[in-house]
Order: C-alpha cells, then sequence, then structure tokens
C-alpha cells in the first residue's frame, strides 16, 4: 500500500530469491492495483528478469510502453509462484525470503528516490 501522500512512480520490485529456490523462475500469477488487474505488457514488463545465479526476480512498473503509478492510498498486490529446488537438500531448512521495492516521486527521477524498502 502505498501510504505516502504522492504516486509512488518509476516502481520496481526486486525479490531475492534465496538458495534452494532457484533453479526455476518464479511465474507472475496476477497484479493488481486497487484490485483492478493490471495486464502484462501496458501494466507491468511483459517479461519480468530472473538470474538464476544470484536468485534474483524483478518485476519493473515503469520502463518502456509501461508507466504504472501507485497512487497515493492505492495498494498494488503482485501474486508470483516461486518454486522450491527438487534436489539439494533443502528439506527441513528454513529457507528465508525478502523482496525489496524502489521508487520516485517523480517520473522523470527527479523527485525523492527511495532505492529499496523490504517488507
Amino acid at each position: 500500500m502505498n501510504s505516502g501522500h504522492a504516486a509512488a512512480r518509476d516502481v520496481f520490485i526486486t525479490d531475492s530469491l534465496p538458495a534452494g529456490m532457484r533453479l526455476a523462475a518464479p511465474t507472475i500469477v496476477s497484479v493488481k492495483l486497487d484490485g483492478t488487474p493490471l495486464a502484462a505488457g501496458s501494466g507491468y514488463v511483459l517479461a519480468p528478469a530472473y538470474d538464476s545465479a544470484s536468485g534474483v526476480f524483478s518485476i519493473d512498473l515503469e520502463t518502456g510502453g509501461v508507466h504504472t503509478a501507485i497512487p497515493a492510498g492505492s495498494t498494488l498486490t503482485l501474486v508470483y509462484h516461486a518454486q522450491v529446488d527438487a534436489a539439494g537438500g533443502v528439506a527441513g531448512a528454513v529457507l528465508r525470503n525478502i523482496a525489496t521495492v524502489a521508487y520516485n516521486t517523480q517520473a522523470d527521477g527527479s523527485g525523492r528516490a527511495t532505492p529499496g524498502t523490504a517488507n
């Protein structure tokens, strides 16, 4: 939820998957802004980036033809599936996962930038 007083623009979401969850690329199930579905390619980048070596999965809401801001008071809900690796001895292990959201208060990048907020 954008609890600020201005729209969050140039939104970039990053999830660093832990070892034990990196073999298969995550798949997006849905992206919604205040309950309204966003379409791949116009509401968020058509092909999110994934690096299996580092486990970094990223979704860009401001690139090319995609310009999705999160208005003040609005909620962006991103649902995706990440899979536990079949091999690698992760049975019984605790896998910690942290996602971050970076944004700017101005679409041109001249506003207040927040480089990454984890939750």
